[in-house]
């Protein structure tokens, strides 16, 4: 289950920063084909980065919110408390933002 949650929450956070390296250089002058490019990354490589990190996060976070699972685990230290944290404020932006997406189409 650790491992679950470490390789959820580095995939959201290695897709962020390539969100952010691929959106960063374009401006109102970029040439179409930088655009191209990054809408490209984007929607090839971010935007499942993210779908697998919430497949892997939301439920395992929900499970973990039971302590008999937790103790079963050996999610007691320190770092792993952290993680949960961190998975769990994950968790609720996957959430309202996949919802506000559904709401919107």
């Amino acid at each position: 289950m650790r491992i679950i949650q470490t390789i959820g929450a580095a995939l959201a956070f290695i897709a962020v920063i390539l969100l952010y390296l691929c959106v960063s250089p374009i401006s109102p002058n970029s040439p179409d084909n930088k655009i191209v490019e990054a809408g490209w990354l984007f929607t090839y490589v971010v935007t499942p980065m993210f779908y697998v990190s919430a497949l892997l996060v939301i439920p395992s976070t929900i499970a973990l919110f039971n302590s008999n699972l937790r103790s079963n685990y050996n999610i007691t230290g320190m770092y792993c408390q952290t993680l949960l944290g961190l998975n769990i404020l994950i968790s609720l932006i996957y959430i309202v933002l996949f919802s506000t997406a559904y709401l919107l189409m």
